[in-house]
């Protein structure tokens, strides 16, 4: 809202809406608009399953730490993700559909937030997959992740999930940002530099670096 005070002490005010609330919409290729059936909320970054039926998403609560919620769109229904500690930015589902990868911070406070691998049901069924990233993106077969920040080290890296995927690679050691798989592995999307130019470069091969943005 927004307020006012007179020289006599008189006071004027236009109360507003919680503008760090909002609403889920979705939007067609038509740009035919629906809001989706849950409730306003501090919402942040998501992402939907693979089958499109769920929303994985962040959402800051009443004391202003993060959570993770699964928004069921055939139900409508909405389930809290339960975390050992406070989930980071940009959650992503697992190529399998059945888990959830998310970085968190200890309830504590720590200057490293591990890289978790863990099913959206049950936190015991979890394990760590990189000591520590600033954001993060699984390749589609699921057996290799793209991360930002490795260990404190600035760049695009590529790490293996699973025994046999091979040793992480460093794509790039210029600071980089969200990066994103294209569907079949082949390439990986991400942002560089102050004008945030977009790049795609080869996992497999990096010489193969082009940019694609027009800035």
């Amino acid at each position: 809202g927004q307020f006012g005070i007179a020289d006599d002490g008189t006071l004027v005010y236009a109360p507003g809406a919680n503008a760090d609330l909002s609403v889920l919409v979705w939007l067609d290729r038509q740009g035919r608009r629906d809001t989706l059936p849950f409730p306003r909320a501090a919402y942040g970054p998501f992402d939907l399953s693979p089958d499109g039926t769920q929303i994985l998403i962040r959402v800051v609560s009443g004391p202003g730490q993060g959570e993770l919620w699964v928004l069921d769109l055939d139900r409508g229904s909405r389930t809290r993700v339960a975390t050992d500690g406070v989930p980071f930015m940009y959650p992503r589902w697992a190529p399998d559909g059945r888990h959830v990868i998310f970085s968190e911070f200890a309830p504590a406070g720590s200057p490293l937030a591990p890289l978790v691998r863990q099913s959206p049901t049950d936190a015991s069924r979890r394990d760590t997959l990189v000591a520590a990233a600033i954001a993060h993106m699984p390749s589609p077969t699921g057996d290799r992740i793209a991360v930002i920040g490795w260990r404190g080290e600035p760049g695009l890296w590529l790490i293996p999930i699973d025994e046999g995927a091979g040793q992480p690679v460093h794509l790039i050691r210029e600071p980089a940002s969200f990066p994103s798989f294209s569907p079949d592995g082949r390439w990986l999307a991400y942002t560089e530099g102050g004008e945030s130019e977009v790049y795609v470069i080869s996992p497999d091969h990096p010489q193969e670096r082009h940019k694609v943005s027009l800035a």
